[in-house]
This record gives C-alpha cells, sequence and structure tokens, in this order.
C-alpha cells in the first residue's frame, strides 16, 4: 500500500483507520520519515484518523489519542467516536450557516466592509465610493454592529471567518 494510508484512505473509505495500521502500512522510503511516525507512535501509542463530512463540502479531519493500543479497546468503540464527531461536525458547520444568515449587510455596506478588507481608509472609500467620510464612519459603525467587531481588521477577518460575501 502507498504511505497515503491514513489521510487519504479515510476520506476514500469514509471511515476511520487506526495509526497503527497506518504505520504498518505505510511505505518505507524515507528513513527520517519513518523515524518521525515512530516517535509519534511511542508518544500517542495508539489513535484513530476520522474523516467529518458537512453540509455545502465541508470536509473535516480528527485525529483522536487515548495513550492506549487498539486492541484494548471494544470493536464498536472506534464507530461509536467517528458517529460522534461526525454529528459534532454537521453541528459546528450548520452553526456557522446559520452566522452567515444572521449577517444581513445592505449593498454599500458590503461595498464599505469591501475596502475596508483592502486596507482602505475613510477618506479613500470615500472618494472611492463618492460619498462623505462621515457617511463612511456611518456604514463603518453599522458594520461593526452587525460584525459585532470594534476594528477594522477583525471585521475584516470576522467577514472572512463566516465567509460573508462581500
Amino acid at each position: 500500500m502507498k504511505s497515503d494510508y491514513g489521510l487519504l484512505t479515510t476520506f476514500k473509505t469514509g471511515s476511520f483507520a487506526w495509526l497503527s495500521d497506518f504505520l504498518e502500512n505505510a511505505s518505507k522510503s524515507s528513513k527520517e520519515y519513518e523515524h518521525q511516525l515512530m516517535r509519534v507512535i511511542d508518544f500517542v501509542v495508539d489513535g484513530l484518523f476520522i474523516p467529518l463530512y458537512g453540509p455545502n463540502n465541508r470536509l473535516g479531519y480528527m485525529f483522536v489519542s487515548f495513550g492506549r493500543h487498539k486492541r484494548e479497546f471494544d470493536l464498536i468503540m472506534p464507530h461509536q467516536l467517528q458517529s460522534l464527531a461526525q454529528r459534532l461536525h454537521v453541528r459546528y458547520c450548520l452553526l456557522v450557516k446559520g452566522l452567515q444568515k444572521q449577517v444581513k449587510l445592505t449593498n454599500r455596506e458590503s461595498e464599505v466592509l469591501e475596502l475596508i478588507s483592502f486596507g482602505k481608509t475613510n477618506p479613500e472609500i470615500a472618494q472611492i465610493l463618492n460619498i462623505s467620510p462621515n457617511t463612511v464612519a456611518g456604514y463603518v459603525k453599522r458594520i461593526f454592529l452587525k460584525l459585532e467587531t470594534n476594528d477594522r481588521v477583525t471585521a475584516a477577518m470576522r467577514a472572512q471567518s463566516i465567509k460573508l460575501a462581500i
């Protein structure tokens, strides 16, 4: 088997994979790679690679280690853990999607936020949009309120983190 057993195989099969199985099936082409993996296995003993699938193709990935070997667990535990992790991931995705729907910016506010994210100042935004700097300041205040931020950088980052269309 190829060395992609861990991450890629879990996504291909849609199921978990044990770290110890990954190590057994990994290609031994690189001594340094093998040495690093052995240090990991010494530290964590064994663990699970768990692929996570969410709405709108939001993929996630989880690695869980218990400090014990897989033979010490019953056969159902990995399936239960994968089910729990999958439910949490879907809930997280829906929470993020809900946040996106809650933030409703007007077209002009979206334009101002876009220019803020490019690092433009209020006078520069006013000149670009052909409005007064005081009007821009009003838009900026409303954007801060809607995004629950206090500064321009956080507003731009929050808009990006919730995938707000700007």
